[in-house]
């Protein structure tokens, strides 16, 4: 029996994409409940999240996307500039919805407070957001440099960085023999068992860690290459597999092939069961039964369940606003999430979490999918038709094939596709001043000035003989009273905390904070000439075979003490002396002996953040010997 025709092979694999948007959405709305406890609801929350696997989702995408990309690539292998046209094309595609959403999440983030996380709510779900809204930010996300402002973006920081390599990838594809592609596959899976195992990871996150302060705003990019080496085999599958699967497929229509199709399902969705965690194993296993499913289900022509859904026109409509579905549903999720963590009673949630997360996805799915309906006529579809038809053109008017120069379109989006490595050099150069000024004393002595000094003064002009205008020198602030408090979790704290520290959460009836990056700031006009007594709370970011964290507590450019800070929230205790003190503002400094992602050091951690110690409360107090 001949496999199905090309135009039904394109339309399933729309489907798979919509069943596979659902997947993943279904997948963040379950993860906004904690799943540390026992009872049926939880387990079947965990059934629900294991069924509906929200990575073996994206594996499908990635998979789909290797092999939509070549079939894109065969379309203009005739034409010289194929590969030209390929980049223009994919920079139409993944960046004008980007950068629409962008906005949008900018736009609802800052419409309300997102700081603490709700106390019925996960951890996860604490982490989801981490990002302070700023310009550089903002830019940053923008170019796909960082996806603090969207972390389910981290799937387009992929997708641009193997649409870089991809056309070299196509070619050994179409034009290799057969042990030549199979000498390729085998070593793309074999960087990413050398790059994807815990002995490996750990080393690659010290090294991310030492990078992290040189490469300042830039500090995502090994998170890229990491990824890229760990999932750029699975593109090459999904370029390379259909030749397989059309020889396989007819010699098992019917019984036996819808058994096989539902056993790489199952095989798929547990993978991270057999190997205790997400593993390079488990990723092959999955990657595995991905392929086996989407090559299958575009070439077969048995009418099982799993077939007539990908046939329903509901799942096509769904696949083809999927990209923007996805682009927006994190955001969603997250707005509606935090909206009925306030009004709904934490105790409920927590006795009928099963209830409130079914609520969740029922309010989610349709707002995300009027939304994703709105960015695909209005952006996707537009931009999409209108990059087919930019190398079409030429600047000078002439026809096609003649002479001509490039119109500017294409220069724009190869440059855009090309970001995460031409704008680091440049980048760097544009922002150095400003990562100066933010890592040093004089910046952050001047963001905790700002709220405590009495402006008019400095407003004041004093006439001087010769008619010169002078400003007589700011009044140092007031110091602070003894004893004083400072709640970290607190908003009042901010003004006390210009750098190093995340927005605040709440957990177990208290608010903290946990410190960003490998340093902390914190600066307060404290009495001088006196010994003060610090006492502080705090609990260590602590995972498997981490080392002892130890704080070095440094005082106006002096360091005071180290201090081991042990698993748990503790209270500790140190002296400040009369000698380190300052007749103004103090600059307290917290240097950690390491801080690190729970993406890279915890299974099933999607927190980006870079943590090292999650901050209560500090008191500053008169010592008395």
């Amino acid at each position: 029996m001949p496999n199905t025709s090309p135009t039904d092979r394109i339309s399933r694999l729309e489907a798979f994409r919509g069943l596979g948007a659902i997947a993943v959405i279904v997948t963040h709305c379950f993860l906004v409940v904690p799943w540390d406890g026992q009872g049926a609801q939880l387990l079947l929350i965990k059934l629900v999240c294991l069924f509906l696997n929200g990575h073996t989702a994206l594996m499908i995408f990635f998979v789909i996307s290797g092999y939509v990309l070549g079939l894109s690539l065969d379309k203009g292998a005739s034409r010289p500039d194929n590969v030209s046209r390929f980049y223009v094309r994919r920079g139409f595609r993944i960046y004008p919805a980007h950068l629409v959403a962008l906005g949008f999440i900018a736009i609802a983030l800052s419409s309300f407070g997102h700081a603490v996380r709700p106390s019925a709510a996960s951890q996860m779900f604490g982490a989801w957001f981490p990002a302070t809204l700023s310009p550089i930010t903002g830019l940053f996300n923008a170019l796909l440099l960082r996806v603090d402002m969207n972390g389910v973006a981290w799937t387009l920081v992929l997708e641009v960085a193997i649409s870089l390599v991809f056309p070299l990838l196509y070619w050994t594809s179409r034009r290799s023999p057969g042990w030549v592609r199979a000498a390729i596959l085998v070593g793309l899976i074999g960087v990413s068992f050398a790059v994807g195992n815990r002995t490996t990871q750990a080393s690659v996150a010290v090294i991310t860690d030492y990078l992290k302060p040189l490469l300042g705003q830039f500090s995502y990019v090994p998170t890229i290459l990491n990824s890229l080496a760990l999932y750029g085999y699975v593109f090459y599958v999904g370029l390379t597999a259909e030749p397989a699967f059309k020889r396989l497929v007819p010699r098992i229509e019917g019984r036996w092939g819808t058994r096989l199709m539902w056993f790489a399902l199952f095989v798929a969705v547990t993978s991270n069961v057999y190997t205790g965690g997400f593993t390079p194993t488990s990723l092959f296993i999955e990657v595995c039964g991905a392929t086996f499913l989407v090559f299958y289900g575009i070439l077969t022509h048995t009418r099982n369940l799993l077939i007539k859904a990908l046939d329903h026109p509901f799942f096509k409509w769904l696949g083809a606003i999927s990209y923007s579905f996805y682009l927006y549903h994190f955001i969603i999720v997250y707005c509606i999430a935090t909206a009925l963590f306030r009004v709904v009673d934490p105790m409920l949630i927590g006795r009928d979490p099963l209830l409130f997360v079914s609520a969740l996805t029922l309010f989610a799915f349709p707002v995300t999918a009027a939304l994703g309906t709105a960015s695909y006529h209005l952006v996707e579809a537009p931009l999409i038709s209108y990059s087919k038809r930019v190398p079409m053109r030429r600047s000078t008017g002439v026809a096609d094939g003649a002479p001509g120069r490039l119109p500017a379109e294409r220069t724009v989006f190869s440059l855009l596709l090309l970001a995460p490595w031409i704008v680091v050099p440049v980048g760097i150069a544009l922002v150095a001043p400003y990562l100066y000024l933010r890592n040093t004393h004089v910046h952050a002595a001047g963001l905790a000035l700002a709220p405590l000094v009495d402006p008019a003064p400095a407003a004041a002009g004093v006439r001087k003989a010769g008619g010169v205008s002078h400003n007589p020198p700011l009044r140092p602030p007031a110091p602070v009273p003894l004893p004083f408090h400072l709640a970290i979790g607190d908003s009042a704290a901010r003004r006390w905390t210009p750098s190093g520290w995340y927005d605040a959460e709440a957990a177990g009836g208290a608010t903290f904070a946990w410190s960003e990056g490998e340093q902390s700031m914190l600066t307060v006009p404290l009495p001088s000439g006196r010994n003060i007594r610090l006492d502080f709370e705090a609990l260590p970011f602590v995972f498997p075979r981490s080392p002892p964290q130890v704080v070095t507590i440094e005082l106006n450019g002096t360091v005071i003490e180290r201090v081991r800070v042990r698993p748990g929230r503790q209270k500790y205790s140190v002296v400040l002396p009369a000698r380190a003190l300052r007749a103004s503002v103090d600059t307290l400094e917290f240097d950690y002996a390491y801080a690190r992602s729970p993406r890279e050091v915890l299974e099933n951690s999607v927190d980006v953040r870079t943590l090292a110690v999650a901050w209560y409360s500090l008191e500053f107090s008169e010592w008395k010997p």
